[in-house]
């Protein structure tokens, strides 16, 4: 109940002083009714909902001294500038993993 009630008040007080009262109902409600378990309509509202549609997401950082693993197709560089960068490691063609992570 008190994560709920953190949630609720995050934001502080609304705008709109009908949807604040409306707010401020609600948490009295869940006080005095002992949290969502008690109020199944507010349990139904506030149970997570799955993503919908299509989506993409990417995140990474990479740190200095930090050791990475990566994963992917060893080829021939051909913009090679020297012996120590003569091979590069990619996405092939017939196996499209590229990784790289911090962890093997």
């Amino acid at each position: 109940m008190e994560a709920l009630e953190n949630v609720m008040n995050a934001g502080g007080p609304l705008a709109d002083p009908e949807r604040e009262a409306s707010r401020q109902q609600a948490l009295e409600r869940l006080r005095m009714m002992g949290g969502v378990k008690a109020v199944p309509e507010l349990q139904a509202q506030l149970a997570p909902q799955p993503a919908t549609g299509e989506f993409r997401l990417r995140e990474y950082v990479i740190l200095p001294g930090q050791e990475y693993f990566v994963s992917g197709t060893c080829s021939e560089n051909t913009e090679a500038q020297d012996a120590s960068d003569r091979n590069v490691i990619l996405k092939g063609e017939n196996e499209p993993t590229f990784l790289i992570a911090s962890k093997p």
